[in-house]
């Protein structure tokens, strides 16, 4: 079983999230990968900050990045950059996927960015699930001005004909009196038309494994896949 981890923006917690799936799914006894077709902002040669941040808080878990690249810009701008210069190729994306898919009882995808993030001039990040033939899950903040962002990147991914397996309210502040938003996961539970809408409370420190347990107790794995 795959999915594919994006969200409405950078830094809404993909990584956070993704973490936390992959460490619930080996908490039940599946074998995890975790693959990264980009990463950008890369601080040292071969190095995937998102990747390390799973590999720490789930032992023994696969992962791989096709691309890492040092630009911390979108995937098509960094691979471009004038000490770097390579261009992405879509269908090694496709084949290092196989390879993990092949090996792997759950495979998570984590993308860069939203859906429109570009990684060539004709492949944005959206394309990859299609690509790929496999469901998303968005990750979105809990912040005024989150239901324009998540009907947005819904809108999009229904007009790319994506299955979304759910919609992640993320650092979700619980107890709080925002209007906003204390009516934004209802309302964008009924706007999207997405079943299901789970909410990971704010922590501290996502940083530590306090954070991860947190989603593992928030997001429930089997509304994730589609039974039929």
């Amino acid at each position: 079983m795959e999915l594919f981890i994006t969200g409405t923006d950078t830094d809404v917690g993909k990584t956070f999230i993704t973490a936390g799936l992959a460490a619930s799914f080996a908490s039940a006894g599946a074998k995890v990968g975790v693959y990264k077709p980009a990463q950008t902002g890369a601080t040292r040669p071969n190095y995937s900050e998102d990747l390390e941040y799973v590999k720490k808080h789930v032992p023994n878990i696969i992962t791989k990045a096709s691309y890492i690249l040092p630009t911390p810009a979108s995937p098509m701008v960094s691979a471009d950059v004038e000490l770097v210069k390579v261009s992405i190729d879509k269908n090694i994306i496709k084949k290092d996927f196989e390879g993990m898919k092949n090996m792997c009882d759950i495979t998570l995808v984590e993308g860069s960015g939203g859906l429109m993030v570009p990684f060539a001039e004709d492949f944005l990040a959206g394309d990859i699930p299609k690509m790929l033939n496999i469901p998303i899950v968005i990750v979105t903040r809990a912040t005024l001005g989150t239901i324009n962002h998540t009907l947005l990147s819904v809108e999009y991914a229904k007009k790319k004909g994506l299955k979304i397996s759910a919609i992640v309210i993320n650092n979700y502040p619980e107890g709080t009196k925002d209007i906003a938003i204390k009516t934004a996961p209802m309302i964008i539970q009924k706007l999207s038309g997405v079943d299901y809408v789970p909410i990971v409370a704010k922590n501290k420190n996502p940083f530590g494994m306090g954070g991860i347990e947190i989603v593992k107790s928030s997001i429930n794995t089997d509304r994730l896949f589609d039974k039929k």
